[in-house]
């Protein structure tokens, strides 16, 4: 082949490749052999900043390289342009004896995996380690089979395999259980060591779903990565935080961190909403519709009190093991059902009618698959068409186990074809008391959204959440979940932190009394002897809890409004260290030197490079950020590793801000 990449389709001994041009490939290569103590082959590219394209017949894409037992690779200031397909990665390397190295290299447009690693040789610890330095990873899909099942569309590893990443950026990529994974639960019944993937130095995550990581992660990562990443390419970030459109909610995009959405309006989707796993979602519809497009959810979601309808798919999709809830709201002429995967949802008090599919694999109106456990309460179907009925109450997903549904409460069934439900014996439970009442409503009375005209927030107001049971520490009532990590209750006159342990039993960490908070001021009021919970006064006399972090380095915090007896204001996730630890900001020239100060934003807020600057971006609702320096109205804060100002008019500071 020309242009400096061979044409052969294996590969027998040490060979190195100079590009001169891109390169189109006639097929895969392969090399490698399983026998024990081969001899060494090394394959090495030196891209020179060109572009290797994957071989691509009617039935899809190839694999760019597949390599086994024997063979290393080392791949050098290239581009591997598609490749992979059903069962293997655009790279593939199967029980490599020998390690490989990837360095500034650019993965895009591949398929299923971009690099797989997969070593299940029994007794073969401590296994191979392969080391990636600089890589960009975008625009790829993957195939998502079940949360716990680990086929990553980014990065795959599996059993003795471990990876020492330096400098990623995730870009676009969709699919998978995850953009990166570590350790597949299939390996069952042998004993397989299994490896880590250590992460350091700069991580980007732009426009990632479901989830970033998965499995057996080691982080160190120092922030986001600047400069040009892979071969060549840019770190600019092209998938922010979805804007909050006139409606109040963002019409397509990316949903980031924590938010709660108040409809003011009808909103006419323009494409798809994610829902990434690290965030949290609660859309208040005020009787509002959703037209068009799709939610697609990884987080933590409610949708209540809205209308969703002209989807010419499923109006939302579910993913993962999260919880999530429909509440009091119309699903009607949409194309495709609620497709409700491995979540724990509750659909309750739902109208869903007129749903129309094609497929014969699909039911029209609820499909409940994966290990899905769905409760659906008091609801009606009427009207929906085709496939294999209404609704199924759930379905065996290959290996890995049964979703299952309970219908509760009354349930109407109306003129749906061909069936209502789809294989009744897979009902996990039918407590169903008869058919709803005929003048049953559906939508509640819209509650009041305020009016802003700030320039600098949004219109965006916080819903006040009441004290809910959690799961964890003992069952204890009026908890405050705070992720996997702890607990918050109100005992007797004072405000506690239990944490949970691996049996999900409470543990005392830390508590507050008012006299300690109101004799704090504004600051950090007690910490854990661990570091990893901490109670702090803020300056608008509110009180803050805040513990973590959990094992993917989030700190999750809670405000009660007006001190230990008051109500929840909001909830928010921020990545940094443990919140009880003093943090030290160096001084900048010509700022106030600050120590231990951060700001929670009040509303989506203008990120700007200098005070009242040029706006570089928005930064989320309820953030709390540490900040680097402070200006007459204005603080500079450190946002995933950019520096950038915001307006102190619409932050609340807390800790010693001078």
């Amino acid at each position: 082949m020309p242009k400096g990449l061979s044409g052969q389709r294996r590969i027998y001994s040490d060979v190195t490749y100079t590009l001169n041009a891109d390169c189109q490939q006639s097929w895969r290569l392969v090399c490698g052999t399983s026998t024990q103590g081969a001899q060494k082959i090394t394959i090495t590219v030196n891209g020179g900043g060109n572009t290797i394209s994957a071989f691509q017949d009617s039935s899809g894409y190839l694999d760019v390289f597949s390599l086994t037992g024997n063979c290393a690779l080392s791949l050098n200031n290239v581009t591997i342009n598609g490749g992979g397909y059903q069962g293997r990665a655009a790279i593939q390397l199967t029980n490599s004896d020998y390690a490989s190295s990837f360095s500034n290299v650019t993965f895009t447009n591949t398929y299923y995996s971009a690099l797989s690693f997969d070593d299940q040789r029994e007794n073969n610890s401590p296994g191979t380690t392969h080391t990636l330095s600089n890589v960009l990873i975008k625009d790829t899909s993957g195939s998502y089979v079940v949360a716990r099942h680990g086929v990553p569309s980014g990065i795959q590893a599996i059993g003795t395999v471990n990876l020492n990443i330096n400098n990623l950026t995730l870009r676009n990529v969709r699919g998978g259980n995850s953009a990166i994974g570590a350790n597949d639960t299939f390996i069952v019944g042998r004993t397989v060591s299994l490896g880590t993937i250590t992460l350091t130095g700069c991580l980007t995550i732009d426009g990632v779903f479901p989830r970033v990581i998965y499995g057996n992660f080691v982080k160190t990562s120092t922030g986001a990565c600047s400069g040009p990443v892979g071969n060549g390419g840019s770190s600019a970030i092209q998938y922010p935080q979805a804007p909050v459109s006139s409606c109040g909610l963002p019409l397509s995009g990316f949903i980031y961190g924590k938010h709660v959405y108040n409809l003011k309006s009808d909103c006419a989707m323009s494409g798809t909403l994610y829902i990434p796993y690290e965030s949290d979602v609660v859309i208040n519809g005020n009787r509002n519709a959703i037209v068009g497009g799709t939610i697609a959810v990884a987080g933590d979601f409610s949708l209540k009190n809205a209308v969703m309808s002209g989807a010419t798919g499923s109006p939302v999709v579910s993913y993962l093991d999260k919880r999530m809830s429909i509440a009091n709201a119309i699903f009607h002429d949409n194309m495709g059902p609620l497709h409700i995967q491995d979540s724990i949802f509750t659909l309750e008090k739902a109208l869903i009618e007129n749903h129309s599919v094609m497929s014969e694999a699909s039911p029209s109106a609820v499909l409940v698959s994966k290990l899905a456990q769905v409760t659906i309460r008091d609801s009606v179907f009427r009207g929906n068409t085709g496939g294999q009925g209404a609704i199924n109450g759930g379905a065996k997903s290959f290996s890995h186990g049964n979703s299952a549904s309970t219908l509760a409460g009354c349930i109407t069934f109306e003129n749906n074809s061909p069936v209502d439900i789809f294989d009744p014996n897979s009902l996990l439970t039918d407590n169903r008391t008869g058919p709803c009442p005929p003048g049953m409503t559906f939508l509640g009375k819209p509650s009041r959204v305020p009016n802003k005209d700030e320039s600098d927030e949004s219109d965006e107001s916080p819903v006040y959440i009441t004290l809910r049971p959690s799961g964890g520490c003992d069952m204890k009532a009026g908890a405050i979940a705070m992720g996997s990590v702890a607990c918050v209750f109100r005992h007797d006159i004072q405000l506690a932190v239990y944490g949970i342990d691996e049996r999900s039993r409470g543990f005392f960490m830390v508590a507050a009394t008012q006299p300690q908070i109101d004799a704090a001021g504004a600051g950090m009021v007690a910490a854990s002897s661990d570091d990893r919970a901490a109670i702090f006064a803020t300056a608008d006399d509110n009180v803050m809890v805040s513990v973590g972090p959990d094992h993917e380095s989030k700190v999750l915090h809670v405000v009660l409004e007006g001190g230990v007896h008051g109500r929840v204001i909001s909830f928010t996730t921020t990545y940094g260290p443990s919140p009880g630890k003093v943090i030290a900001a160096a001084a900048h020239s010509g700022a106030r030197a600050l120590q231990d100060c951060m700001v929670t934003t009040r509303n989506i807020l203008n990120f700007r490079d200098a005070p009242a600057g040029a706006v570089m971006g928005m930064l989320p609702y309820n953030v709390t950020l540490t900040v680097i320096e402070r200006r007459a109205g204005w603080y500079k804060v450190d946002y995933h590793g950019k520096g950038g100002w915001l307006s102190a008019d619409y932050v609340t500071p807390w800790g010693s801000c001078g």
